[in-house]
């Protein structure tokens, strides 16, 4: 055989070679592939972490029933708030927004004009979103001496406990029957704190009553509520303040003329101390206790009121009507206004 007939035969045999090894290749990833798609799938669950690279726009991609979202180098989303100012990072941070809440009311008496029902110890709120959980938060802006030093300080309402309107009992399951013509033989209260308690649906729950020590005469609260869904510590999620303003010392009310007894004028006289001892007393007419509740037990610390209307109460208010200011002989000293975060 000549040389190049060599060749020929050897190129014609590698050809060959060539050819049935990648016929081979093929029919073994074929049979590879049919194997894999005659085992059923097994159900899967799907994630991706969240995870960003800094700088680009928001950026959304659907099929069938999945859709994703992403960017590509934006800063990272969120907001950092100090102060009156907020500074909000991102293109995804705009989708992250509050329900910001409507503000609260204040409870109103069932009497021509709708008046407030201003009260000593006591304020007195409605929140108004129906259905949505959130928190209420307390702002003492202008407190009388010897309190001024709590003016400024924020404090968040706690849940809510049910209290008794007889004036004899602070709680009780069940509580006893309403006296004086009272529609309600219980009422919702609750004291403050640093830190806020569970998201609650404070709408729902009607009048919400909230004493402390440092809810005293003629002291001046804003009152705002916050969606659960918010950043607590960004002061535009809060809604616009409601202001209350409590009645001077001992200043229950106007007279008992009316059901309900009209709001207090100004002025603490001799139809203020009656109203609480009728309401001492359980007698027909009286007024609701969160506004004859203006004091502690007898022996106990005077500074917090104790849902009860006790001799303490009609002690208090008759030193009112003679000429004492709050607070008044027997009192012990102020706290020093706590320090929340």
């Amino acid at each position: 055989m000549k040389p190049t007939d060599t060749r020929l035969f050897a190129n014609q045999l590698f050809a060959e070679k060539r050819f049935l090894m990648r016929n081979s290749t093929s029919m073994v990833i074929l049979a590879l592939a049919a194997v894999a798609l005659s085992v059923p799938a097994a159900a899967q669950t799907y994630e991706v972490t969240w995870h960003t690279v800094d700088g680009g726009g928001v950026m959304n991609a659907s099929g069938g029933a999945y859709e994703a979202g992403g960017t590509i180098g934006q800063p990272d989303a969120g907001a950092m708030a100090g102060e009156d100012y907020t500074v909000t990072e991102g293109f995804w941070s705009f989708g992250l927004a509050c329900y910001v809440s409507s503000p609260a009311e204040p409870e109103r008496l069932d009497l021509p004009f709708d008046p407030i029902s201003r009260k000593i110890r006591y304020l007195s709120f409605e929140a108004q979103d129906v259905g949505r959980n959130g928190f209420v938060r307390v702002t003492f802006v202008d407190l009388p001496a010897p309190y001024d030093t709590w003016n400024g300080v924020q404090m968040f309402v706690q849940t809510p406990q049910v209290y008794c309107e007889n004036g004899g009992v602070a709680q009780g399951d069940p509580c006893p029957p309403s006296v004086g013509g009272l529609a309600s033989v219980d009422f919702l209260a609750a004291t403050l704190g640093c830190e806020p308690p569970e998201a609650y649906d404070w709408a729902s729950a009607g009048s919400v009553h909230v004493f402390h020590e440092g809810i005293v005469p003629g002291g001046e609260y804003d009152i705002q509520v916050i969606d659960g869904t918010c950043t607590l510590a960004i002061e535009g999620n809060y809604s616009p303040a409601l202001t209350l303003t409590q009645s001077v010392w001992a200043d229950l009310i106007q007279d008992c003329t009316t059901t309900p007894c009209k709001p207090p004028d100004g002025n603490t006289g001799i139809v203020d101390v009656t109203a609480v001892l009728d309401k001492y007393k359980n007698l027909p007419g009286n007024v609701k206790k969160v506004r004859a509740d203006i004091e502690g037990s007898p022996g106990g610390d005077h500074r917090l009121p104790d849902q009860q209307i006790n001799i303490t109460d009609v002690t208090y208010c008759l030193g009112a009507f003679l000429g004492d200011t709050y607070p008044g002989p027997g009192f012990p000293a102020p706290s020093d206004p706590p320090v929340c975060p």
